[in-house]
């Protein structure tokens, strides 16, 4: 097969080891790929930027030392997890994702990022969802993001949204205040989806 563009390899990590490492990069540098590495090694999920970073570190060492890759074909995922889920390990987590985005980016400037924003907002009301995805997005552009996963079709602009909802998905994604995922859920529950109303076209049109 043939690949208008350059291909992007999504993704390998650190869980198994090097293994996904020795057997992805050799293809990838033999048709000129980029690949996704994600801050995952043999420990897990890399959650706070600290550990995020010696993931990070570990694997540009390998990835442009040991298995010849250009740090211009390295796209780092610093992983994004759920901050309303009540899972005490994520607490904070957004704000730690963003924070890594913004070293990696000034650690290694030849690198890109790239994030799958909607993990941030599971298990919050739809029309939540919209807005927190839309924040978090636009936090992470702030802070370097080069690239994102998002649902075009689901997707809010951020200067359309209320300062009163943006002050809640902040609150809820740095962790500010008394409660603020009930405070966010009680606002969002049962509002209307802003994207519910975009007309479907088809194709042609």
């Amino acid at each position: 097969t043939y690949s208008q563009g350059k291909a992007i390899i999504n993704s390998i990590n650190l869980e198994d080891g090097e293994e996904k490492f020795a057997h992805v990069c050799p293809i990838a540098r033999r048709y000129g790929a980029a690949v996704i590495v994600g801050c995952i090694d043999e420990q897990g999920q890399a959650i706070s930027t600290e550990n995020k970073l010696k993931v990070a570190d570990r694997s540009y060492k390998l990835l442009t030392e040991k298995y010849g890759m250009e740090p211009e074909d390295i796209l780092w995922d610093p992983l994004v997890f759920p901050c309303a889920s009540g899972d005490v390990n994520y607490v904070g987590s957004a704000k730690q994702t963003i924070d890594a985005v913004r070293a990696l980016k000034e650690k290694y400037p030849l690198t890109k990022t790239i994030l799958g924003i909607s993990n941030v907002s599971f298990g919050v009301p739809p029309a939540g969802r919209e807005a927190l995805n839309a924040v978090y997005l636009y936090h992470n552009t702030k802070a370097g993001l080069d690239f994102a996963i998002v649902s075009s079709e689901k997707i809010v602009r951020y200067a359309s949204i209320p300062e009163e909802e943006k002050k809640l998905c902040d609150d809820l994604l740095f962790n500010r205040g008394d409660d603020p995922i009930a405070k966010f859920a009680a606002h969002f529950r049962g509002k209307k989806t802003v994207t519910a109303d975009k007309k479907k076209l088809s194709l042609d049109e």
